[in-house]
């Protein structure tokens, strides 16, 4: 069922690709798709997500520790391999997204598939910390190195403020702090709607995607790739000798060091200008290449 699930993902945005290429080559309509999705989507989305997730829920702290720690040393690793290989700052926003976000959709697919019983509870807690984790570090770096303006302290807020992503988690938020429950109408209605985000998001990826890239960026590609895929991992499984948690907890971190980056990295790219063209083929590349790895590594975890 796992593997239906990448195979079905990987089809989608290969038929954005050819769509582009015969019969929507309108530049103008993608842009529009791209900007219903940054704007409107995606906001909603995140507020839905934050809105209904269990905030009150610590028994699963060491999960959530863990995890962030992981990230975290992950992040300082990112930026001392950026000024030893001396990576263009646009580029280099396309690895740090490649790295540091999650795909949600094949997270939560393959927790459910894995841990029945659990899965859903464990999604709900690792989201709620690391949507706002990974997006505002995402925003952050890209700000910092592909903004117009001159990178200040004050540009950093004010970029984080103005990014609908970020509004929309901090709106998420102050609705579950304050238990301001969507209908359950509107609850029901978000379910299409994510289904609908997540085949346009991948339909954008294929059209911007430029097989000349692969080859262009192969050394980026294949780094991002085992950072990723393998070092990060690795690095869970360091920090998991220091925490005594059990086989469920460990399977949960495993899935998620293992899982391919966000399909929406290329949507925040494209709106911030980083480089979305790169950023397409990185995700490209790691989902196909995570369907290797995940299952090695899941093996080994359990």
């Amino acid at each position: 069922m796992v593997y239906v699930l990448f195979l079905v993902l990987l089809v989608l945005i290969f038929a954005g690709y050819i769509l582009k290429r015969t019969i929507i080559k309108s530049e103008t309509f993608w842009h529009r798709i791209n900007n219903l999705l940054y704007y409107i989507l995606l906001p909603i989305l995140f507020i839905g997500e934050i809105s209904k997730s269990n905030l009150e829920n610590i028994a699963y702290g060491n999960l959530i520790i863990i995890v962030l720690l992981a990230l975290s040393i992950m992040t300082l690793l990112l930026f001392g391999i950026k000024k030893m290989f001396r990576i263009e700052g646009a580029k280099f926003t396309s690895v740090f997204q490649g790295v540091i976000r999650y795909n949600s959709y094949i997270l939560i697919g393959v927790y459910t598939v894995i841990m029945p019983q659990n899965g859903i509870l464990l999604f709900s807690i690792l989201s709620i910390f690391l949507l706002i984790f990974t997006n505002t570090l995402s925003v952050m770096v890209l700000e910092l190195y592909c903004s117009k303006n001159k990178p200040s302290l004050l540009s950093f807020i004010l970029g984080n403020f103005k990014n609908p992503l970020i509004l929309s988690i901090l709106i998420g938020l102050l609705f579950r702090l304050f238990h301001i429950e969507f209908p359950e109408k509107v609850n029901q209605e978000l379910i299409p709607l994510a289904k609908v985000t997540i085949v346009l998001s991948l339909l954008i990826i294929g059209a911007g995607l430029r097989i000349e890239d692969l080859r262009k960026n192969k050394l980026l590609l294949i780094g991002t790739s085992f950072l990723k895929l393998i070092l990060l991992p690795i690095i869970a499984i360091i920090l998991l000798q220091f925490f005594d948690v059990d086989k469920t907890i460990k399977t949960a971190i495993i899935i998620f060091c293992t899982s391919p980056c966000a399909f929406n990295s290329y949507i925040l790219s494209k709106q911030m200008n980083g480089d979305a063209e790169l950023m397409a083929s990185i995700i490209l590349v790691v989902t196909f290449a995570s369907i290797i790895t995940m299952p090695i590594f899941i093996t080994l975890a359990l």
